[in-house]
């Protein structure tokens, strides 16, 4: 197999090439194979097209155009290609970040190409009438009487019935878990005691609901106002706008200091100078609020992008980045981990908030990228500035703090109060003689003094460190 991706893409050809290099999902890392123009469709490499292999068909990538048919196929039959389904799906600058991050990752370069693209896309394409089998999860027949509830149930059990009983009293699976915020346990436990059951059933693309984006929703609504920034927030976004093109800063704020107000002020500024936004949270269950805030901000501009959307979705947002990115037209793009992939043009910002969140690390497949990294090389490329946004950052983050001037160095920004002066959770500190001093926050109320001895004699017996 040619492990490479398609060259640098040319201008259009004025003469359709008779024969193209077409790259397939078949076996496990992919093939190259050759195939036929002879409808004279213009395709350039680079491009995204549908043939037939074995009877089926499949969405090929473009890696070469050729003039003479390559040696040993005289003679022999050679399909057509059927039609184009994307012109310049992959372009140069978005190749380099495919190349590096496949390096790092020690995989092959078409599996990652694989894995960055949106689901569907590369492959076997399936009857798009079909739709696919999906679990829904809906409360049994009769069922649906609050009366007739055990007394037992915690309140988020009772939540999600209420929930079900509020959407019909059935909903998918996936969007329990992923837009509603439900786990899996919880779930499981209701079912166990014959509140819930399940059901395979075939959804059609269509049925669910597009993104509000395309409907006008937002169009025609009036935009908030910024709110008034703290000395420290406004700090923080002069910060942020000043940076030099591929600077690396870490926002660190306690819970409550407004850090989301920061991203949205410093969106505002990036749209204004005709760039995009990348902003990406851990978890999906983090998105519907935050692309809420956002829409609300910033207007029709904002797509989301996560493994909760279905397949012809995640295209269409996809189809989306690439022609705003040619009408030079700034986007705002708000998802999880797989979002840092997205080819939005001219990009300006990228947020990562709560960065120091495991959930940023792909674990598998491969390749096992890691987010944060992978958004530090296209700040890179594309010359934007990565924000990282945490109140408890990760050690990587914080150590490269320290060192701000050196290769790879972040500029640290602080947040050190809560909005309006709010006081911080209950809480205990334990402090050494001669020592730095240590925190130890608990969110529920006081620590029972027999847990907080056992944990200030750990925290006495832990090395210092100094802090930046």
């Amino acid at each position: 197999m040619q492990d490479c991706l398609p060259a640098p893409r040319s201008p259009v050809p004025l003469d359709p090439s008779p024969w193209l290099e077409i790259w397939l999902e078949a076996g496990r890392e992919g093939q190259a194979f050759t195939y036929a123009n002879p409808d004279g469709l213009i395709v350039a490499v680079g491009d995204l097209v549908q043939v037939q292999l074995q009877g089926r068909h499949h969405a090929g990538l473009v890696l070469a155009c050729q003039e003479t048919l390559p040696p040993g196929l005289e003679g022999k039959r050679i399909r057509a290609v059927e039609a184009v389904l994307q012109s310049a799906a992959v372009e140069k600058q978005w190749q380099e970040l495919v190349l590096m991050v496949a390096e790092a990752c020690h995989t092959s370069r078409f599996r990652t190409l694989k894995s960055t693209l949106p689901p569907g896309w590369l492959g076997q394409r399936t009857r798009s009438g079909a739709g696919r089998l999906l679990c829904r999860i809906q409360r049994p027949e009769g069922a649906t009487d609050a009366l007739s509830l055990p007394t037992d149930l915690s309140s988020r059990q009772r939540a999600l019935l209420e929930h079900l009983d509020s959407h019909g009293g059935c909903r998918l699976l996936r969007d329990l878990l992923g837009v509603d915020g439900y786990g899996r346990g919880l779930i499981t436990a209701l079912e166990a005691q014959g509140l819930l059951q399940r059901e395979m059933v075939r959804v059609a693309p269509e049925s669910r609901p597009r993104d509000r984006i395309h409907t006008g929703t937002f169009r025609d609504a009036v935009l908030e106002e910024p709110q008034t920034a703290t000395p420290a927030q406004a700090a923080a976004v002069e910060a942020i706008d000043s940076a030099e093109a591929g600077s690396s800063l870490l926002l660190w704020g306690v819970t409550g200091a407004g850090k989301t107000e920061v991203y949205l002020q410093s969106a505002a500024r990036q749209l204004a100078q005709g760039r995009s936004v990348l902003l990406l949270a851990p978890e999906i269950g983090l998105i519907p609020q935050l692309l809420d805030r956002c829409r609300a901000r910033l207007g029709p501009r904002v797509l989301e992008y996560h493994s909760g959307m279905g397949e012809a979705e995640r295209v269409a947002v996809w189809r989306r980045c690439l022609a705003a990115a040619v009408a030079c037209e700034p986007l705002v793009a708000i998802g999880t981990r797989s979002a840092v992939f997205l080819p939005l043009g001219s990009l300006g910002l990228i947020v990562l908030d709560e960065e120091h969140d495991s959930s940023y690390k792909q674990e598998s497949p491969m390749p096992c990228y890691h987010a944060r990294e992978v958004a530090q090389l296209r700040a890179t490329l594309d010359g934007a500035r990565l924000l990282l946004g945490s109140a408890t950052p990760s050690l990587e983050t914080w150590l490269r703090c320290r060192q701000p001037q050196a290769a790879g160095g972040i500029q640290l920004l602080r947040l050190p109060e809560r909005i309006g002066q709010r006081p911080l959770p209950p809480g205990w500190s334990s402090c050494r003689p001669g020592a730095s001093r240590r925190w130890c926050w608990c969110r529920g109320g006081a620590i029972a003094p027999s847990s907080a001895a056992a944990a200030a004699a750990k925290l006495s017996s832990a090395p210092t460190a100094t802090w930046p």
